[in-house]
């Protein structure tokens, strides 16, 4: 029977340390919620109106923060809707696609229900970001707008240091 070590592992047993998020960093959540509606409320109301192609900005990472994974769940937002959650970029208040299906492409939101984020290698489970900063955002899709009064919540785990 032979020892053998994971990649995180066997670089502290060489000597070599990762960075402490990809070896033992601490346990961090994004937390996203809202409601639409037909009137959009105040900023950080929470209360906003969602049509295809729009942008919903959720959370912010930064570089050598390492995903995990999540779960959004979502009311029935009615017609095609669809929703990815992805990353973008931000120059002053422009946010620009790095990766807008990087953990959740396309999937339907037409009824009430849940999807898991970045579960597996092809969502890009234990990705680690290289950009100093990105925002994880959500992308509307299906054409039209989400139906009004139903609630999206999203739980996003990453390790950072």
């Amino acid at each position: 029977m032979a020892t053998v070590f994971g990649l995180e592992q066997g670089l502290v047993e060489a000597g070599r340390h990762p960075n402490p998020p990809q070896y033992q960093g601490k346990l961090r959540i994004i937390k996203g919620t809202f409601t639409t509606t037909a009137t959009p409320g105040a900023l950080g109301s929470g209360l906003i109106t969602v049509a295809s192609g729009d942008v919903v900005v959720l959370g912010l990472m930064h570089k050598d923060e390492q995903v995990l994974n999540g779960l959004q769940t979502n009311g029935a937002m009615g017609g095609a809707a669809t929703a990815s959650i992805g990353t973008y970029s931000r120059v002053g208040n422009v946010f620009t696609a790095v990766a807008s299906t990087r953990y959740l492409n396309a999937q339907s939101v037409v009824a009430a229900g849940q999807n898991a984020i970045a579960a597996t290698d092809a969502q890009n489970f234990l990705d680690v970001q290289t950009l100093d900063q990105v925002y994880i955002a959500l992308t509307a899709g299906g054409g039209g707008s989400y139906a009004n009064g139903q609630t999206f919540k999203m739980a996003f785990y990453y390790i950072g240091d």
